[in-house]
């Protein structure tokens, strides 16, 4: 058995129960970019959301909607969040 060198970094983790709105793709990044930025600034590393959090939840009949899941992909790319951030992330559609 090889002996193991011990964990010498940490990563701090912050997560956000926000109130997402249906279907208001804007505001709710605009709620998720204020979350992750007050994380930051408290140390976190990465902030965890709720579940389908940028269409809110239940998104429910706005997933058959094309323009809606185009809306929720664009949110990313539009307003991304600071360039030392990653985001992993979920469409209604995935």
């Amino acid at each position: 058995m090889t002996e193991q060198s011990p964990i010498t970094q940490t990563i701090r983790i912050a997560v956000a129960q926000l109130n997402p709105t249906v279907g208001d793709v804007a505001g709710n990044l605009a709620k998720a970019r204020e979350a992750r930025a007050e994380a930051a600034r408290e140390g976190a590393h990465l902030l965890l959301l709720t579940e389908l959090f940028i269409s809110g939840y239940p998104p429910e009949d706005l997933v058959l909607k094309p323009a809606f899941i185009r809306a929720c992909w664009r949110s990313f790319a539009s307003a991304p969040l600071p360039s030392s951030s990653s985001t992993p992330a979920a469409s209604p559609s995935a």
